[in-house]
Formats: C-alpha cells, sequence, structure tokens
C-alpha cells in the first residue's frame, strides 16, 4: 500500500497564452521546490505521470505525503512569483495498492487520486476517505481536517468522502469549487425525495447515503441531461418507480434541493441535492397502482369515443362497486376491440383506458389468490398501470400529485412546496500531534 500525492497548476493554460516567457521560468522555479518537498519528506517523484504542469509523487507512509503537501503548500505560497498572478496549485492525496509495471504506476487508485484533484482548487489539499482515517492521530502540531461530505467523482463508481487539509500557514481563501457560492445556487433548502436501489445506487450511477451531496453539471443547452430527478412526496416516487426508474427492490431517501416543485407536480429535475436521512418507502400493492392509473386514464380520455362507459365503470370501481374484475374485463375486451379496428394501436387512447381496466382486473385478483399466482397478478397489475402513464402523459398534462390524492385519499397529503433548514455538514477536527 502506497500514498499518492497528486497536484496542479491552477489556470496553467491562461498564464502560458499570456505570458509563455514568465511562465517558463516560474514552472522551473515550482519544478524545483516540488522536487525539493518530496525528497525531504522520502517521497519518489514519477517523472513520467506529470502531464503538463502537474507532479506525481509517491510515499510509503502516509504522515510523510500529508507533510509534504503542507509544506510544499507553505513554500509555494511564499514564493515571491514573477508572473502577474502567483502560481497556486491544488493537491490530493489517496491512499490505496497500486500496480506496478516496469518502474510505472497504474490502477484505479491513480485515476481516483487524479478525480480527487480535479474537486480541489488552487492552495488547497484533499484528502480521500482512506487517507484521512490513516492520518488520524498523525496530523502535524496544528494541523486537522475539515469533513467536505461525500462526492460522486467524475466517471468512477463509488462517491468519495473528501476532506480538505487545514492548518494556520495554509490559505484561508481556499475553497473547493464543490462549495462555492457561484459554482451552483443558493444551498438546498426544499425538501424532494430521492429513489435508489437496494444497493443505494441511483440513476446516473450515483450513490447516495445519509448526508450525501450529489450535483449535475447540466446547462441550458446541454444535448444529454443528467439533472437529478428527485419526487415531491413518498408515494409519488413508488406510483412512478415503474415509469422511471424501474428499481425492484427500491430504497427512499428525504433530501434537500435546489429546485421548489410547483404545486401541480410530481418530480423534479435538479441541480443539487442532499439526502437527509432514509425513510420507509410506502408499501403499494397492484391495488393501489391499478386505481392511480384510472383515474389517471380517466382525466386523459375525457372526449374518448367511449368515455362515458369508461368513466361510469371506473366511477363504480373505484367506490367499490361490482370489485371482482369481471366487468373490468368485459370493459377492456370492448375498449381493445376498438383500438384495434382499424390499424394496430391506431387509437392509443383507447388502449390506454382498456389497460386502466386491465391493471383493476388484476388488482381485483389478488383478492382471492395466494402464493406465486397472487404474486403475478400483482406484477402484471403494476405493469398495466405502467403502461397507462406512459400513454396518458402523452395524451394531456395531468396533476399526478392531485389525482394520486384522488386515487389514494389516505395516503397523499395535499403537496405543497415546503421549506426546511438543511443540516451543515458536520465538521471534524482530528486531534493535532507534535512533528
Amino acid at each position: 500500500m502506497v500514498t499518492f500525492l497528486l497536484t496542479d497548476i491552477e489556470g496553467s493554460t491562461r498564464l502560458w497564452e499570456r505570458e509563455p516567457d514568465a511562465m517558463r521560468q516560474a514552472l522551473a522555479r515550482h519544478d524545483a521546490i516540488v522536487a525539493a518537498c518530496v525528497r525531504r519528506q522520502n517521497g519518489h517523484l514519477v517523472k513520467s505521470k506529470g502531464e503538463g504542469d502537474s507532479a506525481f509523487a509517491v510515499f510509503h507512509h502516509v504522515r510523510d505525503a500529508v507533510i509534504a503537501a503542507l509544506v510544499l503548500q507553505c513554500a509555494l505560497g511564499a514564493e515571491r512569483w514573477i508572473t502577474s498572478t502567483p502560481i497556486r496549485v491544488r493537491m490530493a492525496i489517496h491512499t490505496g495498492q497500486i500496480e506496478l509495471r516496469e518502474g510505472d504506476y497504474f490502477g484505479p487508485i491513480v485515476n481516483r487520486c487524479a478525480r480527487l484533484r480535479s474537486l480541489a482548487t488552487g492552495g488547497q489539499v484533499l484528502l480521500s476517505g482512506v487517507t484521512a482515517k490513516l492520518t488520524e492521530g498523525q496530523l502535524p502540531a496544528g494541523g486537522g481536517l475539515r469533513d467536505l461530505g461525500t462526492h460522486q467523482l467524475k466517471d468512477l463508481s463509488g462517491a468519495e468522502r473528501v476532506w480538505q487539509l487545514t492548518h494556520p500557514q495554509l490559505p484561508t481563501n481556499a475553497v473547493s469549487p464543490v462549495e462555492r457560492s457561484d459554482a451552483w445556487p443558493a444551498a438546498p433548502s426544499r425538501r424532494a425525495y430521492v429513489l435508489t436501489d437496494h444497493m443505494n445506487r441511483g440513476a446516473g450511477d450515483r450513490w447516495w447515503g445519509e448526508g450525501v451531496r450529489q450535483t449535475s453539471a447540466w446547462q441550458d443547452g446541454d444535448e444529454y441531461d443528467d439533472r437529478i430527478r428527485c419526487y415531491t412526496s413518498p408515494t409519488l416516487a413508488m406510483l412512478l418507480n415503474g415509469m422511471y426508474e424501474r428499481y425492484r427492490l427500491p430504497r427512499l431517501w428525504e433530501a434537500t434541493t435546489d429546485e421548489e416543485p410547483g404545486p401541480r407536480d410530481a418530480m423534479v429535475l435538479c441541480r443539487e441535492v442532499r439526502t437527509l436521512r432514509p425513510v420507509a418507502p410506502p408499501t403499494l400493492t397492484g391495488m393501489h397502482h391499478a386505481r392511480f392509473a384510472v383515474v389517471c386514464a380517466q382525466e386523459a380520455y375525457k372526449g374518448g369515443l367511449h368515455a362515458s362507459e369508461f368513466d361510469a365503470w371506473a366511477e363504480g370501481w373505484l367506490a367499490g362497486v361490482h370489485s371482482s374484475g369481471l366487468d373490468a374485463r368485459e370493459i377492456a375486451d370492448e375498449l381493445e376491440n376498438e383500438a384495434l379496428s382499424g390499424l394496430e394501436l391506431a387509437r392509443p387512447e383507447e388502449m390506454m383506458a382498456a389497460n386502466a381496466a386491465r391493471a383493476a382486473m388484476h388488482a381485483a385478483r389478488q383478492s382471492w389468490l395466494a402464493g406465486r399466482a397472487r404474486d403475478e397478478e400483482n406484477t402484471r397489475a403494476i405493469e398495466l398501470a405502467t403502461e397507462v402513464l406512459h400513454t396518458a402523459l402523452r395524451i394531456t398534462e395531468l396533476d399526478l400529485p392531485a389525482l394520486a390524492a384522488t386515487a389514494l385519499p389516505q395516503m397523499v397529503a395535499p403537496v405543497a412546496p415546503t421549506r426546511v433548514v438543511s443540516a451543515p455538514v458536520a465538521s471534524r477536527i482530528l486531534r493535532a500531534v507534535p512533528t
């Protein structure tokens, strides 16, 4: 196991463009300072791994790497640079097992350290979670660690708990881009809910857990939208799981977001989300999904060829009349025949209503079946309900919170945007030890 220290000059491209001669001299001085600090702390500078104006150093002991970073930042900060603006260097430290081939280093540990470095800003030293844990009780006098929370590193699986090295001699204005107020909207203050699978993985391969903060790089005009989908209530999250997330064993997290949902919104796309705590998802059966599908189909089918017949059946079924499912099957057959009377699926609104009735039919069968047969009917009811939602939302705009409250009045409270104060990320200071 070794510890890597990766560095990079902030804004070097701009300096090279503006003042190449001064930058050439400054870089030579920078390289000399880096080499001296690394060597003094028993590290090894890997020349082949330094790309551009970066440095790649390897240490056998975590403490040596941390001290080297601290001394290096202090030395760089005290230097009188000939460039128009001082040279500022961002740094990252990570520890793990490596692959060594022909004297060079390879493997995911190197990639993770490089991604961690990209989160830093000039004058800042960031540590990975494993490195921070190994430094406990070994920091130099006056040194500490500041918890910056958990972040998803670009293109890597598994989120990373990030820590910032602090010391009285280090710049006090070194703030990571993940904290800058101009990088993202105001701190999250609206409540919403995030769905994940049973391994805490969400859409976009993001990892979630209690107190995790995730951000999106999406900007207006981008072709790829990686904003984070959140739901306005636990029940709506579960009702729409089959349509958007499709998790077999979903988990639900209460969170705060940067976007405020409107009163008719079932979900909201966010650039910044921070989870507060896990919450128990409501248990919804095929019957719940079928009721929701039926009221959505009623709304979308207004003016349809058989809207009056469908409404009459739907109102009776929702009220508990003819709950055996026989009437549901009869009207489903009628609507499906109508939908297929011309070109196949030429009348999607009739097929939507037919699927809503069939979802009700399968849900009704659950009352007198057991075991595997009951599970199959439950699954089929949910699948058909999902098809209804897909079609209904293509036909018209739906007030899903209001429709959910109609279908499941005892499970869905009236939806209104709620402002809450997000819990601050707890700071943690490791005790100092003499050097």
